[in-house]
């Protein structure tokens, strides 16, 4: 092979490298249009000054503009204010933070996109209504070693899709029609060992009572590590990344292979 020609083909090749890289920083991940949008800054919120979120900021709505959305709270949030999320429909998950020590009256009311939550165990308190009308919750986790003593009026009620639920030990209070209207209800699991004085009598609502365990033994979180499976918009399948990918490992496979026969033919 020719000296010329090597030189011609690394030109090449150099060439298709770069092209590809400035590519990479001009056009960067590509996001699809319908894409989830993910508020988690504080600036996304409303937050008064006693670290209550009370709300979605202007900032954080222009970003929605419609589209589904996800909220990871800020650490610095203590409390979540009365009506903070309600009516969201788009809102399809939340992660709410171990500073957060309260849930208010109609917080995630109507949140119909809502299909899972974890309410972590520094919560003492779920207000009145707080997730009235979530039909599309099918899970709602109570975090190991719950602070939580209070569930408020209606808290859960027509939570349709949800089909089990276990309460606390420490809960010491549940207020009246929790779960009404939670058709799809086919358990509650109580940790207290028979039902609380401070439980109101029509705290299941229409439920059918035979549908409630007492004594039940939580299973035991052995390693206390979250997992999650959700796909953020960084670990998502990009083409247009695949393509410069592969477009840089070709043209450094070719480098390599015309190095390798200039050497040996040095040699000689």
């Amino acid at each position: 092979m020719h000296k010329k020609s090597i030189f011609t083909i690394l030109g090449v090749m150099l060439a298709v490298i770069v092209a590809s890289l400035s590519l990479v920083f001009a056009v960067g991940p590509r996001v699809s249009a319908d894409s989830e949008v993910v508020l988690n800054l504080e600036s996304h919120f409303t937050i008064n000054g006693s670290h209550q979120l009370t709300g979605i900021s202007d900032a954080g709505k222009s970003l929605i503009n419609g589209k589904k959305f996800r909220v990871v709270i800020p650490s610095s949030v203590t409390s979540i204010g009365g009506w903070a999320f309600s009516s969201c429909s788009n809102l399809t998950s939340i992660k709410i933070p171990s500073s957060v020590t309260s849930i208010g009256y109609n917080a995630f009311d109507y949140c119909s996109g809502l299909t899972s939550i974890e309410i972590p165990s520094s919560v003492t308190s779920i207000g009145v209504h707080a997730f009235w009308g979530c039909s599309g919750l099918t899970t709602v986790t109570f975090a190991g070693n719950s602070q939580l003593t209070s569930i408020g009026d209606n808290a859960f009620s027509y939570c349709r899709g949800l089909t089990s639920i276990e309460i606390p030990s420490g809960v010491t209070s549940i207020g009246n029609y929790a779960f009404e209207g939670c058709s799809g209800l086919t358990h509650i699991r109580c940790e207290a060992s028979e039902k609380p004085d401070g439980w109101n009598d029509n705290w299941l609502g229409d439920c059918n009572p035979k549908i409630v365990e007492y004594g039940y033994v939580a299973p035991q979180d052995t390693n206390n590590q979250e997992t999650s499976n959700t796909v953020t918009e960084n670990n998502k399948f990009n083409p247009l990344m695949a393509w410069v990918g592969c477009g840089i490992a070709a043209g450094l496979s070719v480098i390599c292979g015309v190095a390798i026969v200039v050497a040996k033919k040095r040699r000689k």
